[in-house]
């Protein structure tokens, strides 16, 4: 009985696990029978005894790999059915029970060893000391010693034997018990790609560094008390692979200090400090119910630890319910996302990219966010800057923002000012930019190209769209019931929409000029029942400013009107 690297028979048919669905990935065990030598002992029975007959009867098992991390698993038994065959009828017969009994314990005795080769990498047959440790070549094989068992443990963390692991496995019965804790409480770097069966928590003072792999196990939580920092430096913080995409690991919760402003991302931090997540290095975090929340833990928001900073630069957040978090925060907010990808793939699902309330200053630069479910970012009450370079696709909603109270601050899609270019791109959402009410924007040099409408505000809104690219497909522009909200649109070109701008009901501070359309039927579009009649500003120039609309289409009406004017 011995241990390779390679069991030739098991080499043979390793195509089984691995291209056979139907086959349970794990420590598959092979059991083959010599095909002349069974033909001879129970087909013919023209022998007796098979060992003499040439049986070979060789078990081998596969170490572990810690550099080829799918590699199968594999323990092959040679003929134990033609050996139960010839001891059940030409053996057994006037041996006692305690001969008998000794065969089935050897038997399974084995079998352990062979695991035993299966799950402890690079152990030969040691006795260390003692005749009958598992992996001795004789003894009784029933003894594994206290550092054995952590070598297994460890190599269920390290090596190959990971990828069998069920998604919800963890250390302790209870998954949430503070037992389940791995706490680092000083500086640490993760270089070895691991598996890990438990919580992490960083505390104060320490600083946590990810440049490997780290599989988390279903719900497992990384959190960041005050004072700690994270650092994922090229790292990959996933779910374990036996997680499905429905399956999600609960992801990083960093406490922060709402009544401090947020620390120096690179300093020394206090206990008291907000902690501090800085991700970079082309580095993901997938799979997660939140990539990142600001929120004290999964099971509560307590409102005085708000506030962590998170800065990202070239990373990628994938598949997770949420990407990130931010909860009321009333300091101002240096968090930033620069060349940053938010990213659902055809079969992840990702319902947000980055959400935001009540907080300020928030910035986005290069940042893409592919197929979002739902929203690449949604905000209440919360003021931003998507500056330059973002790209949004594929959501209901590019950005969707609402408001309790007319928001103090702006949220600003592009640069305001002379500038040569687009900043931003909007394309196949439903709605490229959408207010709910009490939103203020600047829109400045962005490209649309969306379903519905590219920009649609409903209520009190305060908006200037100015040097924009509406692509559309119902209207570039819509204006819903903004009553009392100055909205203008200057100097923006509409082109193949249905409608370039489409008013409905009151929006009697809605100005727009130097607009060029060159729209399928109609370029401004006036609708609304009765009772709340489409309406616009009455003056759209003033002395010394005209209008100066350009209509490119000759066919159908220019402009249409449904309700009055004001």
């Amino acid at each position: 009985m011995t241990a390779r690297t390679r069991a030739p028979v098991a080499q043979h048919i390793r195509c089984n696990t691995q291209c056979n669905p139907t086959i349970p990935r794990g420590i598959n065990v092979y059991f083959t029978t010599h095909g002349p030598i069974y033909h001879q002992l129970v087909t013919l029975q023209t022998i007796t005894d098979p060992e003499a007959a040439g049986m070979p009867y060789t078990w081998c098992s596969e170490w572990p790999s810690r550099t080829d991390l799918q590699q199968p698993s594999r323990v092959h038994i040679a003929n134990l059915y033609l050996k139960y065959y010839w001891f059940k009828n030409f053996i057994v017969d006037g041996q006692p029970f305690s001969v008998t009994r000794n065969w089935l314990i050897g038997e399974g005795a084995v079998l352990a060893h062979e695991f035993g080769h299966s799950f402890i990498q690079e152990y030969n047959h040691e006795t260390f000391g003692c005749e009958n440790h598992l992996l001795s070549t004789g003894g009784w094989r029933t003894v594994l010693r206290e550092l054995d068992v952590e070598y297994i443990h460890r190599g269920l963390v390290y090596n190959s034997l990971r990828q069998f692991i069920d998604c919800d496995e963890t250390y302790h019965h209870n998954v949430w018990s503070s037992e389940n804790e791995w706490v680092i409480d000083e500086d640490e770097t993760w270089k070895l790609d691991m598996r890990l069966y438990n919580h992490v928590r960083v505390t104060a003072g320490a600083t946590l560094t990810i440049t490997c792999k780290v599989l988390m196990s279903q719900w497992g939580i990384i959190t960041l008390e005050r004072g700690a920092r994270l650092i994922v430096n090229g790292g990959q913080v996933q779910r374990a692979n036996t997680c499905g995409p429905e399956e999600y690991w609960h992801g990083i919760y960093a406490q922060g200090n709402s009544n401090l402003n947020q620390p120096d991302p690179n300093g020394v931090l206090n206990a008291m400090d907000g902690s501090v997540v800085l991700l970079y290095g082309d580095g993901t975090i997938e799979g997660a119910k939140l990539g990142i929340s600001t929120s004290f833990s999964p099971f509560g928001d307590v409102p005085a630890y708000r506030g962590a900073l998170i800065q990202a630069n070239e990373f990628t957040f994938k598949n997770c319910s949420k990407g990130v978090e931010f909860n009321k925060y009333n300091h101002p907010n240096f968090s930033h996302f620069y060349d940053t990808h938010f990213l659902r793939t055809n079969t992840g699902s990702m319902g947000v990219g980055v959400s935001m309330w009540a907080t300020n200053g928030v910035l986005f630069e290069d940042c893409f966010f592919q197929n979002m479910v739902n929203q690449g970012i949604i905000s209440w009450d919360a003021s931003y800057t998507v500056t330059k370079g973002n790209k949004f696709t594929g959501s209901i909603d590019g950005i969707l923002a609402g408001g309790s109270m007319l928001l103090n601050g702006e949220i600003q899609e592009g640069i305001p000012g002379p500038a040569d270019g687009f900043h931003n791109q909007f394309d196949d959402n439903t709605i490229g930019i959408r207010s709910t009410s009490n939103g203020v924007f600047k829109i400045w040099r962005n490209t649309f190209d969306d379903f519905d409408f590219d920009v649609a505000m409903t209520g009190i809104n305060f908006s200037e769209s100015i040097h924009n690219l509406f692509e559309a497909e119902a209207a570039g522009v819509q204006m819903e019931s903004t009553g009392l909200g100055y909205n203008e649109v200057n100097c923006n070109s509409y082109d193949d929409n249905i409608v370039g701008v489409n008013i409905v009901g009151n929006n009697q501070f809605f100005n727009f000029r130097e607009e060029q359309f060159n729209t399928q039927y109609h370029d401004l579009f006036l609708e609304g029942p009765s009772t709340n009649p489409g309406a616009i500003q009455t003056f759209q120039g003033s002395q010394g400013a005209a209008v100066e609309l350009y209509y490119l289409r000759q066919s159908g009406a220019d402009q249409d009107q449904y309700g009055t004017a004001q």
